[in-house]
């Protein structure tokens, strides 16, 4: 038996992904030390945490 099918969605930069699951977990790589995306470096950079889903939060919604 499988657990719960988890969706993600996921906003990448010339430097960093950043992906936020349907459980709230989030994960960021950082391309430029880790382009497998082995190590998730979201606790070290809450700031591009919040800017990377502020930025994700907006893609779809219409511009005035």
């Amino acid at each position: 038996m499988h657990g719960p099918k988890l969706h993600g969605q996921s906003i990448r930069t010339a430097h960093w992904r950043f992906t936020r699951w349907s459980d709230e977990q989030t994960k960021l790589y950082d391309h430029d030390q880790d382009p497998e995306e082995s190590t998730n470096v979201s606790s070290k950079h809450p700031d591009i945490v919040t800017e990377l889903s502020m930025q994700l939060q907006t893609i779809g919604k219409p511009q005035p």
